[in-house]
C-alpha cells in the first residue's frame, strides 16, 4: 500500500510518516512545509504549486492520503490565492472557512481515485481516553470544565475556532484564525491563573484538522500564566506527550483529557 502524506508545518507530519512506514506502508510525502521531513521519498513544493502536485500524485497512484500538519489560514486573503495555478481550487471553494477549505482539497483528492484517511490510524499513541494525566482537579474545577466544554463545542460548531480560555464561568480568549498558541498568550495579556479548552468539532470528520496540543501549547500556557490544560478525550492529537507531561508538572499545569459523562 502507498501513502501519500501531504505535510504542513509542525512535528505531526513527521510522526505519521513514522508510524506509516511501522505499519509497512510505502510513504511518499509532499512537503508544503519550510522544514525538511525524513521519508523514503519526498517532494518539495509551495502553496502555489498544488497543480504541479496534483499532477505528480496522478503519477505516483497512491492508495491512500492523509492531510497533516499546520497550514496558516490566513493565507486564504494573501496574494497567493490570486495566482493562475490556484483557480481550479478558488473557483470550487464555497467560502473561506478552514473546514470548507480542507473539504475542497479533500474531494480534489478523491477524484482522482485515492481514499482520504484520518492521521488518527497512524498516531494512535498520541490520542489518550478520559482521565486526569497530571494533578487532581476538584468537583468544582471539574464542573467548570464541564461549562466550559460545552461552550467551546458550540464555537467550533460555528467554525470559528477549536480553543477557549476560561476563567471563573468567563470566557477570557476565543481562538479564530490566529491559532491556540496566539490565543493562550492574547489571554494572559488579561488574567491569570486561567484554563484553555481545546475541542473537536462535533461531528468531527477525522480526516480533516484535528485539534493538536503538545509542548509549544504548554510553553504558551506557562508564558502566559494559564493553569489547567483541557482537551478532547479520543479525538485530540496529544505531542511529545511525555516530554508534554514532564513540562508541565515542573511548570505546576494540570492537564486533563476530557468527554462529557454518559449521564450528563
Amino acid at each position: 500500500m502507498r501513502l501519500l502524506v501531504v505535510a504542513g508545518e509542525g512535528i505531526l507530519p513527521g510522526e505519521v510518516v513514522k508510524g506509516a512506514r511501522s505499519q509497512g506502508y510505502d510513504v511518499v510525502v509532499f512537503n508544503f512545509s519550510k522544514k525538511p521531513i525524513e521519508a523514503p521519498q519526498v517532494f518539495n513544493f509551495k502553496i502555489e504549486d498544488a497543480g504541479k502536485a496534483l499532477s505528480t500524485m496522478e503519477t505516483l497512484s497512491p492508495d491512500e492520503a492523509v492531510m497533516v500538519g499546520k497550514v496558516e489560514h490566513k493565507i486564504v486573503f494573501s496574494s497567493l490565492f490570486t495566482k493562475p495555478s490556484l483557480l481550479p481550487l478558488v473557483r470550487r471553494l464555497k467560502g473561506k472557512k478552514p473546514m470548507e477549505i480542507l473539504k475542497t482539497i479533500g474531494e480534489i483528492i478523491e477524484e482522482r481515485g485515492v481514499k482520504l484517511v484520518s492521521p488518527l490510524k497512524f498516531v494512535p499513541h498520541l490520542v489518550f481516553p478520559r482521565g486526569e494525566l497530571v494533578g487532581r482537579f476538584s468537583q468544582q474545577e471539574l464542573k467548570e470544565i464541564s461549562r466550559a466544554y460545552s461552550l467551546a463545542k458550540e464555537l467550533a460548531r460555528m467554525d470559528i475556532g477549536q480553543a477557549i480560555a476560561w476563567k471563573e464561568g468567563a470566557v477570557v480568549a476565543v481562538e479564530a484564525m490566529e491559532g491556540t498558541d496566539r490565543m493562550i498568550r492574547r489571554a494572559g495579556e488579561l488574567v491569570k491563573d486561567f484554563t484553555v479548552v481545546k475541542v473537536s468539532r462535533p461531528s468531527q470528520d477525522l480526516r480533516y484538522d484535528l485539534p493538536v496540543v503538545g509542548p509549544s501549547t504548554l510553553e504558551a500556557m506557562a508564558e502566559a500564566g494559564g493553569k489547567n490544560l483541557v482537551f478532547e478525550a479520543g479525538k485530540t492529537i496529544f505531542l511529545n506527550p511525555e516530554l508534554s507531561l514532564d513540562f508541565a508538572r515542573r511548570r505546576r499545569i494540570k492537564i486533563i483529557s476530557w468527554e462529557e459523562p454518559e449521564n450528563e
